[in-house]
C-alpha cells in the first residue's frame, strides 16, 4: 500500500504540458489547438480552465468546444480578442485530478503561442438584397450572425449588428464565401456566391447580398457580453408581426445559448418591450459558468398572420467572454454602529449593488454577499439599500478604485431596520464571577416602566442548541433610555468555556414581547 502510494504522489508531480500545434494565431482570429501532454487526466479530469497568459491578460479557451482524444491529447478553441496584446504567451492549464495529492492541479508551458499582427485585412457587408441586384442600396439593412469563410485559412468569422465583417489574415491569394448557416436565407439572384484573389494590402466591399422566404431574425446590439453579467439588447427582426396585445407582446420566449446546448441564458424574469412589429428590446442574463465564444439567439413568437407559433434562430450572432476579475463584498447589519464588520454582524439579502461603467446591476444573496464579474481598471461600486435600510453615515456608498485583481472585502454597513441587539460591554466574563454589562440596541423599547428579562443563553462552539442559561438578576436590570441598559450576570464556577449569544426579551407594547438575540457575543473562560 505503501509502494502505491508513492506512484501515485510521483506521477502528480511528474504531470506535464508538452505541446500546441499550431503554435501561432493572428489576433482577431480562432486558434483551434491540439494540446498534448504527459502523466495529465484530459479526458477523465474536471477542467477549471485553459488559458493563454501574458503578464496581466488571460486568453481564455471556451470549455464547450473541448474535443477529448485521450488523457494525453485534446483539442480546444482560443477566440483571440482583436486589441489583444500580441507577442509569447504561456498556456496555463488548471484542473482537478483525483489521484494527485492536492486535487487542483495547474500546469503551465512557457511560450507555448505566439500572436501576431495581421498583415492585411479583408471586409464586407452582408445585407437584405430586396431588389435582388447584388447591390447595398440605402434602405437596404445589414444581418448580424451570418458565416463567412475564408480559405486556405480555413476561419470562420460572422457579420457585426449592422452586417458588417472583418477578416485579419496573410497576404496570398485567399477565398471568401457566404456560408448558409440555416437562418432562412440564401444568396440573392445578383449576388456574388465568392471573391477570390492574390490579396496583398487591405481591401474591403466583398459584400454578400442575401434573401429569405419568411420571418428571420437580423441582429442584436450590442452583440457582446461578459459572462456573469445581464446584456441590454435591442433585437431587430424581418418579416414579423410583433404586437403590444399582451404583456410580453407576441413573444412567447426567447433565449441565448452556446452552439452545443449546454448554458442557456433567459430573460430572468425581465419584460419585452416591443418597439415596432419587427423589433424589440429586452435582456438576457448570461450565467457565471457561461462557456466563452459565439453563441445563438433563439425567439420564438406568435404570429397573427398565419396564427401560428414561429421560432427564429439568429446563429453566433453574441459573442461571449470570460471575466477578467472579480469584486466581492458583504452588505452587513452593523449593530454597533462602528462601521466594522464584526464577526457578529451577519449580511443582509436583497440589496441593490451597482458597478460603473460597466451599468450591471447585482443583489446580495441569502447571506448579504455578492461577487461581480468584470474588466481591470478603474471601477465603481455602490449599494441602494432595500428595505429601510440605510447606509452607516460613517461608510460610503460607493467604493472607487483602479482594479487590476480579483478584489474581495468591498463591504457596506448597513443601520435599520431595527430592532435588533447592537454590543455587550465588557464582552467577556471568568466562570465563578459576575459579568457587569452594558447592553445596547438599535430600534428597540427598553422601557423603565417595562424592564426588560435579560438571559445569556449558552451556545456551543459547534453551535449546536442547547438548554442552559444563565440569567440577569432581576433587581440589578436598570434601563437607561429606550436602547440601553445595565444588568448584572452571575456566571457559574462549572460553566464551560466558549462562545454565547446574549437573548434579550422585552415587553415593547402591552402583551407584545419581543425577543433579540447577538449571537456569539459573549466569551466565558475559566480563572487561570
Amino acid at each position: 500500500m505503501l509502494w502505491l502510494c508513492v506512484l501515485v504522489v510521483h506521477n502528480a508531480y511528474s504531470q506535464t504540458l508538452d505541446s500546441v500545434s499550431p503554435d501561432t494565431a493572428l489576433l482577431g482570429t480562432t486558434l483551434t489547438a491540439q494540446i498534448s501532454g504527459t502523466g495529465t487526466l484530459f479526458q477523465s479530469s474536471s477542467p477549471q480552465g485553459f488559458f493563454l497568459e501574458q503578464g496581466l491578460t488571460s486568453i481564455y479557451a471556451s470549455l464547450s468546444t473541448a474535443n477529448y482524444f485521450s488523457d494525453q491529447s485534446m483539442e480546444i478553441n482560443f477566440v483571440i480578442p482583436p486589441g489583444a496584446p500580441s507577442g509569447s504567451y504561456n498556456l496555463v492549464y488548471s484542473y482537478f485530478d483525483t489521484t494527485a495529492a492536492a486535487p487542483l492541479v495547474t500546469l503551465t508551458l512557457s511560450n507555448a503561442v505566439n500572436i501576431v499582427t495581421p498583415s492585411l485585412y479583408l471586409s464586407g457587408n452582408v445585407f437584405v438584397d430586396t431588389n435582388n441586384n447584388g447591390v447595398k442600396d440605402g434602405a437596404e439593412v445589414g444581418l448580424a450572425g451570418q458565416r463567412i469563410f475564408v480559405t486556405p485559412d480555413n476561419q470562420t468569422f460572422y457579420s457585426k449588428p449592422n452586417g458588417d465583417y472583418t477578416i485579419p489574415t496573410f497576404t496570398g491569394n485567399k477565398t471568401i464565401a457566404w456560408q448558409n448557416n440555416n437562418a432562412g436565407y440564401v444568396l440573392s439572384a445578383g449576388s456574388q456566391t465568392s471573391y477570390t484573389g492574390n490579396y496583398s494590402a487591405n481591401t474591403s466591399g466583398l459584400d454578400f447580398g442575401v434573401i429569405n422566404s419568411g420571418p428571420a431574425l437580423v441582429s442584436i446590439t450590442p452583440d457582446s457580453v461578459m459572462a456573469g453579467t445581464t446584456l441590454n439588447a435591442v433585437i431587430s427582426a424581418l418579416g414579423t408581426v410583433l404586437q403590444n396585445s399582451s404583456p410580453q407582446g407576441a413573444i412567447n420566449f426567447l433565449y441565448a445559448t452556446d452552439p452545443l446546448q449546454i448554458s442557456y441564458a433567459g430573460t430572468g424574469g425581465n419584460p419585452v418591450n416591443i418597439i415596432s412589429n419587427t423589433s424589440f428590446s429586452t435582456s438576457l442574463v448570461f450565467p457565471l459558468n457561461a462557456p466563452a465564444g459565439y453563441w445563438n439567439l433563439v425567439v420564438n413568437y406568435f404570429d397573427t398572420t398565419t396564427m401560428s407559433n414561429i421560432n427564429l434562430i439568429l446563429p453566433n450572432s453574441i459573442l461571449v467572454h470570460a471575466p477578467e476579475i472579480f469584486l466581492e463584498g458583504n452588505a452587513y447589519a452593523d449593530r454597533d454602529s462602528n462601521a466594522l464588520h464584526d464577526i457578529t454582524e451577519g449580511g443582509v439579502s436583497n440589496q441593490d449593488i451597482t458597478i460603473t461603467p460597466d451599468n450591471q446591476n447585482f443583489i446580495t444573496d441569502n447571506l448579504g454577499n455578492y461577487k461581480i464579474p468584470t474588466s481591470r481598471g478603474n471601477k465603481t461600486v455602490s449599494i441602494t439599500p432595500n428595505g429601510n435600510w440605510v447606509v452607516n453615515p460613517l461608510a460610503p456608498s460607493s467604493i472607487s478604485g483602479n482594479y487590476i485583481s480579483t478584489t474581495a472585502g468591498l463591504d457596506f454597513p448597513l443601520l435599520g431596520p431595527g430592532p435588533y441587539l447592537t454590543s455587550i460591554t465588557p464582552d467577556s466574563a471568568l466562570a465563578g464571577t459576575t459579568l457587569q454589562a452594558l447592553i445596547s440596541g438599535y430600534g428597540t423599547v427598553f422601557q423603565s416602566s417595562s424592564p426588560p428579562s435579560s438571559i445569556i443563553e449558552a451556545a456551543l462552539f459547534r453551535n449546536s442548541p442547547t438548554s442552559v442559561y444563565y440569567f440577569a438578576l432581576q433587581n440589578s436590570i436598570v434601563s437607561l433610555d429606550d436602547e440601553n441598559f445595565t444588568a448584572d450576570f452571575p456566571i457559574p464556577a462549572n460553566a464551560n468555556p466558549g462562545l454565547y449569544n446574549l437573548s434579550v426579551t422585552y415587553e415593547d407594547s402591552p402583551f407584545n414581547y419581543v425577543t433579540l438575540v447577538l449571537p456569539n457575543s459573549v466569551t466565558i473562560t475559566q480563572p487561570q
